[in-house]
């Protein structure tokens, strides 16, 4: 677990007060970028956990907002914790980024207390947004799709 830091100030939605999100994932590039574009969102990252304990670890030292959870880590399903998360810091909406298309999962997850479950692909833009949303109280889903027949491939 590492303190991430953060920016004080306003995200998109003109909030006046910063919003915490401890942030687990085991991709540390991941990571690492995602904690840049929150944090120039307006939003404060006090702890990144690469391990589904440490997120845990992490969510009861500091009671974040929300936590920003991946879905799979070598220790752990981030949908199976949503309970245990929800029992340490019952304040703390969660919002699942997952890089599987399982609709099951999304449904579990929604079942056990989850607000929001997203695919990592979804973009920083509707990242930033399902924040904004579940910060208000919403639930936000992008229900995974089957992939299309595209290229995986963008021009730089």
């Amino acid at each position: 677990m590492t303190a991430a830091g953060g920016a004080g100030g306003f995200g998109q939605s003109g909030r006046s007060e910063t919003k915490s999100i401890v942030l687990g994932d085991d991709h540390a590039v991941f990571v690492e970028s995602l904690v840049s574009v929150l944090t120039s969102q307006g939003f404060r990252v006090p702890a990144v956990a690469r391990s589904l304990a440490g997120t845990i670890e992490a969510i009861r030292h500091h009671q974040p907002d929300i936590c920003l959870l991946a879905r799979r880590f070598s220790d752990g399903d981030g949908v199976s914790a949503i309970g245990l998360i929800n029992a340490v810091s019952p304040e703390t909406r969660i919002l699942i980024l997952a890089g599987d298309r399982d609709t099951e999962a999304m449904r579990q997850a929604v079942r056990l207390g989850a607000a929001g479950y997203l695919h990592k692909t979804c973009g920083v833009r509707k990242l930033v947004h399902a924040l904004e949303r579940v910060i208000d109280g919403a639930v936000v889903l992008d229900a995974p799709r089957a992939t299309t027949a595209r290229s995986d491939v963008s021009e730089a």
